[in-house]
């Protein structure tokens, strides 16, 4: 299986928060989003 992310115009997390927001209709959506990315850039970082 093929990873196909870099072939998409944008991020795949980018999507992902789009459909999400899109989806739940979240007022508070893009601070949910942002401490999620700063949470596991913190745990990435620390591998």
């Amino acid at each position: 299986m093929k990873n196909r992310s870099a072939e998409i115009e944008f991020p795949f997390g980018t999507g992902l928060f789009t459909v999400f927001c899109s989806e739940r209709k979240l007022k508070d959506g893009f601070s949910v989003f942002h401490l999620i990315i700063l949470y596991m850039s913190g745990c990435w970082h620390a591998l």
